[in-house]
């Protein structure tokens, strides 16, 4: 598993740019895999399902997810082909950011659980 740094995210995004400024400032080398721009593939999904709990990968408290029929909803949180077809499909229901390195990954900007990553 590569230690290449990898946030998930919007730059559109208030805490994105937070999580940015977070590993610029902390001389991090990074990549940034913008959803909006370059959208999401099964690999990168699955990926975070194995390091991360779906509920830290998945937004159920955003508009798109709400918006979604109950039964819809429920069928994301508890099969994993269906959620990575209909995160594919929007990944606006991908929290952000997410920061990826190696076996490790952190949901949200949490200044103090990123400081692992120094």
């Amino acid at each position: 598993m590569s230690n290449k740094t990898i946030i998930y995210g919007m730059p559109s995004c208030d805490t994105t740019a937070k999580g940015i400024k977070f590993l610029e400032e902390n001389g991090i080398n990074f990549e940034f895999h913008n959803y909006k721009k370059s959208g999401v593939t099964r690999e990168i999904i699955e990926n975070l399902f194995s390091i991360l709990d779906k509920k830290e990968v998945v937004t159920p408290q955003g508009l798109i997810f709400k918006k979604l029929d109950k039964e819809v909803q429920e069928k994301i949180m508890n099969d994993n082909d269906f959620a990575i077809e209909k995160l594919i499909e929007n990944p606006f229901m991908i929290k952000r950011p997410i920061v990826v390195r190696g076996a490790i990954a952190i949901s949200g900007f949490k200044e103090a659980l990123w400081n692992s990553l120094i």
